[in-house]
């Protein structure tokens, strides 16, 4: 791990913690402020969709100002907002005070383009692989305890956690003006400098962003359905569903951590995006037809190999991008997430409607999962019929946004 990038992971580490922090306080406070669970259940979907429609427009406007003005300027706004979207939620009166704040939040959120872009400009093709899979780390890591810590502190108040949030995400306006370089402006280079992608880039360009997005919108099958799933196919309670997921995150982190890194230096960004594809769809697929507890479980660490995608992803997005465009390539990246987190939850509620339809169990294979296997194997078929495993597509005079 290069010292120049640090700056650029402790901001999505602390954006995180801040995220993680509130995350499970979120259904608390909506049914605290109105008083009533089914209207709760309705609020939190809006919140949820509040959200991701922010961080859909605000991710490529986010990354196209970093083009311009610079990373650091950004990332500093992008925490004063989600600070601020914070410190709203914390005072919030009212639903919809509280869902302003979200909105905000949402905002706020496009820092994680803005970061991928930092990396971007401070790592050699050849290097980049490797340098996601630690930004993965970083937002990996945020997730193993902030969501606890968040839980406890909304024990005591509900309003807690978010204050906390605010506070954390403050500390990283702090950090980002400390720590971060001060560079100029990408435009500032001549034309001369700024090296456009080729013909074949933008089409590979085209095709990363679709699969990035299958890749999102398979992953929102889980905040969607695994809980009542699981609970519904193996007669589990919420205690059972936390230690699952406990179980997720440790694994994703010892692949993000170990096994990702050994493999980035070993492998191109293709053949590490196919690999985790696979590995996906044959997780999914293990979820899918698992008849017990313990096949499900055995599915984890195979699921946890899936990590391999997303840095690949957004090393090969980042080799078709130009100086002057790298931020908003990368907000791009972001917004399609944003999209993802929109589309996804009604395709897998209905589907899991569709199951549990009549009030019967679940049969021999849970639908949802199946769908998310069918969604990567799409990714897949693109990743191999659509991509070279190139380093240097974009090769020549690339000057430093910083």
């Amino acid at each position: 791990m290069h010292s120049r990038l640090v700056p650029a992971y402790l901001t999505v580490f602390l954006d995180h913690v801040a995220f993680g922090l509130a995350a499970p306080t979120i259904p608390i406070a909506l049914t605290e402020i109105s008083g009533d669970a089914t209207s709760s259940a309705v609020l939190i979907g809006i919140s949820v969709s509040v959200f991701a429609l922010a961080q859909l427009v605000a991710s490529p406007v986010a990354g196209w100002c970093s083009d311009r003005w610079g990373r650091r300027r950004l990332l500093v706004v992008g925490s004063v907002l989600l600070s601020s979207g914070f410190l709203v939620m914390t005072a919030a009166q009212t639903a919809s005070s509280f869902i302003i704040g979200r909105s905000i939040c949402g905002i706020g959120a496009a820092n994680a383009g803005v970061a991928s872009a930092y990396v971007a400009d401070w790592t050699a093709p050849e290097e980049r692989a490797r340098a996601y899979g630690w930004l993965g780390v970083a937002f990996g890591s945020a997730y193993v305890v902030a969501p606890a810590v968040g839980g406890f502190l909304g024990e005591i108040n509900w309003r807690l956690p978010f204050a906390v949030g605010a506070l954390v995400a403050m500390l990283n306006v702090v950090a980002c003006k400390l720590l971060l370089k001060a560079p100029m402006p990408s435009l500032t280079a001549s034309p001369a400098d700024v090296v456009e992608p080729r013909g074949v880039a933008k089409l590979q360009w085209r095709r990363l962003i679709l699969i990035a997005f299958l890749s999102s919108l398979a992953n929102t099958v889980y905040p969607t359905t695994l809980a009542l799933l699981v609970m519904s196919r193996y007669q589990w309670n919420i205690k059972d569903v936390g230690a699952l997921l406990g179980a997720v995150g440790i694994c994703t982190l010892i692949v993000q951590v170990a096994v990702y890194q050994w493999g980035a230096r070993r492998f191109g960004p293709r053949l590490m995006l196919i690999f985790g594809l696979t590995c996906g769809i044959v997780g999914f697929v293990v979820y899918a037809l698992a008849p017990t507890s313990g096949w499900f479980y055995a599915g984890v660490p195979i699921m946890a190999l899936w990590a391999f995608g997303p840095p690949a992803v957004q090393s090969m997005l980042a080799e078709t991008a130009s100086a002057r465009d790298a931020g908003r390539m990368q907000g791009i990246h972001m917004a399609t997430a944003a999209v993802a987190n929109l589309a996804g939850p009604a395709i897998f509620s209905l589907l899991l409607a569709v199951q549990l339809q009549g009030g019967t169990l679940l049969g021999s294979i849970a639908y949802p999962f199946l769908a998310s296997a069918f969604i990567l194997a799409v990714a897949l078929i693109l990743s191999l019929t659509g991509l070279n495993d190139w380093s240097h597509c974009c090769s020549g005079p690339r000057r430093r946004g910083w």
